[in-house]
């Protein structure tokens, strides 16, 4: 894997971010329902991390109205780029996030605050806490 830098406006930081929790909860729970019926308990973890995934992806939808003085603030993080096989495996995509709403984090902290960004503050970090606790199963990913 290659490393790299990412930015967007804040808005559009968190959108990318709600885009991709999407896209890999959806990926996770088709993984969880290919699984063969008589091998489902023992691949619960796949279910739990779509179950997370949503939780955190939900997280974001409900807390993405950012105040018009922070919406076009510009947001930087590192990222992990695919490596020369094209693959960027589902930890590093959610390790992406993470930083993308690290980053959505701690820009609002240079200008004023009020009482409606504090508390998007806190939703984002809780998500990131959801985030840092899902667990992606041994399997192939893309």
């Amino acid at each position: 894997m290659r490393k790299g830098k990412d930015s967007a406006t804040l808005t559009d930081a968190i959108s990318q971010a709600q885009e991709e929790l999407d896209t890999l909860s959806d990926e996770m729970r088709e993984a969880f329902d290919a699984t063969p019926e008589h091998f489902k308990d023992s691949h619960k973890s796949r279910e739990d991390a779509a179950d997370y995934l949503r939780v955190a992806h939900d997280i974001l939808l409900n807390y993405n109205d950012v105040s018009k003085a922070f919406r076009d603030e510009e947001v930087e993080w590192r990222i992990m780029c695919a490596g020369k096989n094209g693959k960027l495996y589902r930890p590093a995509r959610r390790d992406n996030i993470v930083r993308c709403l690290e980053a959505c984090v701690v820009r609002p902290g240079s200008l004023p605050q009020d009482g409606d960004i504090a508390k998007l503050k806190r939703e984002w970090e809780r998500a990131i806490n959801v985030l840092r606790g899902v667990h992606f199963p041994g399997m192939n990913a893309g």
